[in-house]
């Protein structure tokens, strides 16, 4: 922690600081924004002093405070004992009178589109393309999906019957409550706190003043927070802020329930043989096959396979739908079939592009000259990383603009409709021919690896569905140079297909 104010430096080349206590003493930086927990904390007052450290007015690098709300803000990465404290800290800040901070609206920028691409004839006729209006045909090709479902299915695994059991406690405690004493300013009582689980705390003589909150002393004793001491001569109480009244001559008693946490432990149950009920029935309603079609596909299982229905019926039901599903939704991509509807578009071109659209701020970066707006709004890194690195420095290109959301191609419900990414319109590399580009980015493109299954299935129908229109699709990643190339045909279908 040597030569503070060298990190604290642009030119400095340290990117990340790592410190084992920094946040507990030692270092006092006001630009803390994440706190991570790795640790078990325990101690209230190390915590509070962790909180505080992010909590601080944020400094730039002339030394001023900054007091923008939208650049202050501490994330806490927390454990779970963490988490409830931060909670709790916060219901004591009310308790005591302290209103909570507004929730955070994010500000807002309006892109402004350029009309001198926008009524471009080279806009213009890329647009005629791509709002064609296209409708689909599902083709299924019920031997072959019977096939596919019958192959995945001998190969999934099945969950094991498992018998969950929870033990705890009932607990049920008694807090008494005695006042010994009070006048205007302060009051003495007694504590008493037991339970059925011969838990006793007993504590005389406590001090408390208009201040005071019994909850620091335990949870369960929320709302016991001092409201006002009643002095008169025929009635002296303390009146406390959820409605209770503690007398001088009666006791306060009162009991609350308290169920310990449960200790859940989990064991393969013995090998039993259960009543099915009607699988196949539920299985057709649920994925929309036939009963007669189902029924022939878990015929050619293997025998190991179908026995699994006695042994858990409700387990083997629910993994049997879910192959057969995944398995009938990558059929259906495969098989999509377009056509379209020349003259026709479903799109009204000023509702997709208007003069102006409203983003938040943060997720939108400069579009340069050849964007149709001023700005672009990106959704992920890979998407910043794509138009400053790759688009910008191309002088090839003629224009470019993100799909908004609401330009979708409709697709089948087990599928979902598909919002494109990027269309562009560029030279090719010698400068004589103007190609009309559609590009998805994601992270890579092994479709295998996507985060959702669906990702993939609507990437094929959107080859399908641009390649019938004319237009060149393709998903890309940040890193490929060569991303306005046709891509070498891909075989996600083949990959889908067994």
């Amino acid at each position: 922690m040597k030569k503070k104010e060298e990190l604290l430096s642009f030119n400095n080349k340290v990117a990340f600081i790592f410190a084992h206590s920094a946040l507990k003493e030692g270092w006092d930086n006001p630009n803390v924004f994440q706190i991570c927990t790795l640790n078990q904390t325990v101690s209230e007052i190390k915590r509070r002093q962790e909180i505080g450290r992010g909590l601080r007015l944020s400094v730039n690098q002339q030394g001023e405070r900054i007091e923008d709300e939208q650049v202050n803000v501490l994330t806490v990465i927390a454990n779970e004992s963490y988490e409830s404290f931060a909670s709790n800290l916060q219901r004591e800040y009310l308790d005591s009178g302290d209103i909570p901070p507004a929730k955070l609206k994010p500000k807002r920028d309006n892109a402004k589109r350029r009309n001198v691409i926008f009524k471009s004839n080279d806009f213009q006729d890329f647009w005629k393309k791509i709002s064609t209006a296209t409708s689909y045909k599902i083709r299924v090709d019920t031997e072959k999906l019977v096939k596919q479902c019958t192959q995945r299915l001998a190969n999934a695994t099945f969950p094991e019957p498992i018998i969950t059991i929870s033990k705890g406690k009932f607990i049920i405690t008694e807090f008494h409550l005695k006042l010994n004493r009070i006048d205007e300013l302060s009051a003495n009582i007694n504590l008493l706190i037991k339970n059925t689980n011969n838990e006793e705390y007993n504590k005389e003589n406590i001090t408390v003043n208009n201040k005071t909150n019994l909850e620091k002393i335990d949870k369960r004793l929320r709302g016991f927070k001092v409201n006002n001491f009643v002095t008169n001569q025929t009635d002296k109480h303390i009146e406390f802020a959820n409605g209770y009244k503690l007398s001088l001559f009666k006791p306060l008693i009162f009991t609350s329930e308290e169920g310990q946490k449960p200790q859940h432990s989990k064991q393969k149950h013995a090998v039993e043989l259960y009543p099915v009920f009607n699988f196949i029935e539920r299985s057709a309603y649920e994925t929309g096959i036939t009963k007669d079609t189902l029924f022939e596909i878990f015929k050619k299982l293997p025998e190991a396979k179908r026995i699994l229905t006695f042994k858990n019926p409700e387990g083997f039901t629910v993994k049997f739908i879910e192959v057969i599903k995944n398995t009938l939704a990558d059929h259906i991509a495969n098989n999509l079939e377009f056509t379209f509807r020349k003259g026709t578009s479903t799109f009204d071109i000023e509702k997709i592009f208007p003069e102006e659209v409203s983003y938040v701020q943060r997720e939108v970066i400069d579009s340069n000259e050849k964007g149709l707006y001023n700005e672009v709004q990106i959704d992920s890194n890979v998407e910043k990383n794509f138009v400053e690195n790759r688009l910008h420095p191309d002088d090839k290109i003629i224009f470019y603009f993100k799909f908004p959301n609401s330009f979708k191609i409709r697709l089948p419900r087990i599928i979902g409709n598909y919002a494109p990414d990027w269309g562009v319109v560029r030279f090719d590399d010698q400068g004589k021919f103007k190609l009309q580009l559609i590009r998805e980015t994601k992270s890579t493109i092994d479709r295998t690896k996507l985060r959702f299954s669906n990702e993939a299935r609507k990437i094929i129908c959107a080859e399908k569905h641009f390649g019938e229109l004319g237009v060149d699709y393709r998903d890309i990643t940040d890193n490929i140079p060569n991303w306005h190339l046709k891509a070498e045909k891909h075989t996600q279908s083949e990959i889908l297909d067994k």
